[in-house]
């Protein structure tokens, strides 16, 4: 908590940004025409003009020393490493970006940073896209982008690129890791985006990091921020954080096993969190297993100084910390919103001796103040290590000074706990408690502490407190309560027949605490089923059990325990063994909740996707998938490529404006490659689709 600060369905989120002129492909910024240069580090030459595979460069010095222009390619050849800190030069623009990325066949390309500091960095650069790289090694960072802080930095995206081993430089500061855009709060950036990034093993301090120029100066924030369809694990510290930043995008992320630094020297971690955000989203991510050598060790924090920020639809289980917090100092947090989430089995963390651990967590310190927090229908699975300091639902207020103000609500949370401590709210000016439905397991009653009271049993709480007027203690009847294992939960949480959650829930919307609860559950269901919410993250008769947005992306089975991260843990490839021959099983269109659709309006967001597998059925990951889309006209128009995920799903998203043909669109599946593997043509089952726009 104190810190030195922060298968038919498609997992896609909201989109904060829509370009004004025509279709806009959301990972590529229209290219005007330049010059692809080629590293062959293995082959190439130095005396080469670098213009074709034949003619490549060999080293990254030659690079390195080359001024780029906007629509240069800078292209490393597949299965070739590349040795060095590879810094090139030069800047795109709005309408020709600079690109990094592969050629060839075979493995991604890798540059090896070997002993220099950073492995890949920019500087004072923009309108650049960084993918299909791998880089390893470095002592301080993977890939760091920065600048002096003259002016904004504008387009740098990193997609489909794995960063590891950034080890042994000299920690000091969150913003050394493995990914880290923005450096020490010196540089404003907008339109970053971090797209499909594994990150692991760092003794420095985080996976990603993106940051804007000062905090607490919301002129000086970086703006627009998407971090999503990633995954990090084994890091000393953060897992993915988003400090100083404005309209923020944090969604279908994984984050395990961070946090492992074995002292406190930089400051505490949390998996995935924002600090000094305004109007910022995160949604469909999972974290577990995530530590701290002091405090915090939690999935998810809306942090100092923040507006505006929603938390929504996550899966937290077995984190050392909290499952949702909500910290303020020095200034008011506003209108933090938590909300139909899963959180499961956290607070593992023994040894803590103090009462800073919870599923849910509150705490003010040193003049600082909440206000506008709603925070509801979520489920808790209370089941803490330490049995008899922690409590489910806690607040904590360090200097007894600062409270909350103006109006502030916990209501339609379910809290299933095998512990009796259920709520202890030391702050609690300003704050409605009502429609919760608590339940414990064990023999005895359960303690709930409000201000200087503390009761025994739920009567005596509500006596106490003048709260949970609608309030419940009964057995919620949910299937698989106690679900904490990896992976999105499918049937756990849901509610049974005759639950006393069903249709229990307060409309908030009339109640006038908030404008709107969403449209969905957390499995995906429409929410309200019929006139009344229910009570938790699920809506009983909302449209079915199977959720809309299913993780895309999967955490290994065997996940690493050690406290230090080692450079020889390999990311899951999850690829198939004995797997020859490969096809495309799958082409759909969906709406952004998953849901099959081939009609949009100009102004949708069309979501498509490509579902690759071998002979025998199974998915293959860490295929790249080609595609290309043709006008109604019959044209071809745009060129895509994106890499298969664990479960064999290459996804693109294509947004529309007004000046778009109206007609039918044609998307086909031209290519798909995968090293090792045989791609057969003749076997696909549906490599086309089409939608209409009008």
């Amino acid at each position: 908590m104190i810190k030195s600060k922060q298968s038919k369905t498609l997992f896609i989120g909201a989109i904060f940004a829509i370009c004004s002129l025509g279709l806009i492909f959301n990972f590529s910024a229209a290219l005007a025409s330049g010059t692809t240069y080629y590293l062959d580090c293995a082959g190439g030459s130095d005396s080469n003009n670098g213009t074709s595979s034949s003619s490549a460069w060999l080293t990254i010095g030659k690079v390195n020393s080359t001024v780029f222009a906007p629509g240069d390619s800078v292209l490393l050849k597949r299965g070739v490493a590349c040795s060095g800190s590879l810094q090139p030069q030069g800047s795109g623009n709005a309408s020709a970006v600079i690109t990094l990325a592969d050629y060839g066949t075979g493995a991604l390309p890798i540059v090896d940073g070997g002993t220099t500091q950073a492995t890949i960095k920019l500087f004072n650069q923009q309108y650049w896209e960084i993918r299909n790289i791998e880089a390893r090694n470095g002592t301080t960072w993977g890939i760091l982008v920065n600048g002096s802080g003259t002016t904004v930095l504008n387009h740098i995206h990193i997609t489909n690129t794995v960063v590891h081993d950034v080890m042994n430089g000299t920690a000091t500061d969150k913003y050394q890791g493995l990914v880290v855009v923005g450096y020490n709060f010196a540089q404003q950036f907008n339109d970053v985006v971090i797209d499909g990034v594994t990150a692991y093993n760092t003794n420095m301090w985080a996976g990603i990091v993106v940051t804007g120029k000062g905090y607490k100066l919301q002129p000086t924030r970086s703006t627009n921020v998407t971090v999503r369809n990633s995954t990090v694990y084994n890091t000393y510290g953060d897992g993915i954080i988003v400090f100083s930043s404005n309209n923020v995008l944090m969604e279908h992320n994984l984050a395990y096993n961070t946090g492992n630094a074995p002292t406190a020297t930089i400051g505490t971690p949390n998996a995935i969190w924002t600090w000094d955000c305004g109007n910022c989203l995160v949604q469909f991510n999972e974290a577990y297993l995530n530590h701290s050598p002091s405090y915090d060790g939690g999935a998810y924090d809306i942090d100092y100084y923040s507006s505006d920020t929603t938390i929504q639809y996550n899966y937290a289980h077995d984190n050392d910390g909290y499952c949702a917090a909500i910290f303020a100092t020095d200034g008011t947090v506003t209108n933090g919103i938590i909300r139909y989430n899963v959180c499961s089995n956290n607070a593992r963390k023994a040894s803590d001796a103090t009462d800073r651990n919870a599923e849910l967590y509150i705490a003010v310190w040193s003049n600082g103040y909440i206000s506008g927090a709603q925070i509801y229908n979520n489920t808790f699975y209370w089941n803490p290590a330490n049995a008899t300091l922690h409590y489910a639902i806690a607040s904590y207020d360090l200097y007894h000074c600062c409270n909350f103000i103006g109006t502030n609500i916990i209501m339609n949370n379910i809290v299933y706990a095998s512990n009796p401590n259920l709520v202890k709210l030391v702050v609690n000016k300003f704050l409605t408690l009502d429609n919760n439905l608590y339940w414990y397991t064990g023999t005895g009653s359960p303690t709930f502490i409000w201000g200087t009271k503390s009761s025994s049993g739920f009567s005596a709480f509500q006596t106490a407190s003048l709260q949970e007027a609608h309030g419940i203690y009964a057995d919620p009847l949910l299937t698989s309560p106690t679900y904490h294992a990896n992976g999105f939960p499918v049937a756990a949480f849901n509610l049974q027949n005759g639950s006393p959650a069903i249709d229990h829930g307060a409309n908030l919307v009339s109640l006038g605490y908030t404008s709107s609860m969403g449209s969905r559950d957390f499995f995906g269901n429409a929410i309200p089923a019929g006139s009344a919410y229910d009570i938790g993250a699920y809506e009983s008769g909302g449209g079915g059990v199977t959720p809309t947005n299913t993780p895309t992306i999967q955490p290994p089975t065997n996940t690493p325990s050690g406290p230090t991260p080692t450079p020889t843990i390999q990311p899951p490839t999850n690829t198939p063994s004995g797997a020859p021959a490969m096809h495309v099983q799958s082409t759909i269109t969906t709406d952004v909740n998953g849901t099959p659709k081939n009609a949009f309006l100009k102004g949708d967001v069309v979501y498509y996707r490509a579902q690759i597998v071998d002979q025998t059925g199974a998915a293959v990951s860490g295929a790249s998938v080609t595609t290309t889309i043709n006008q109604p006209s019959g044209s071809l128009w745009k060129t895509y490529t994106a890499t298969t995920d664990a479960n064999g799903w290459a996804m693109f998203q294509q947004n529309t404006v007004g000046g778009s043909a109206v007609g039918t669109y044609t998307i086909t599946v031209t290519g798909v490659t995968k090293s090792g593997v045989t791609y057969n043509a003749s076997a696909n089952v549906d490599s086309t689709q089409q939608f209409t726009l009008s």
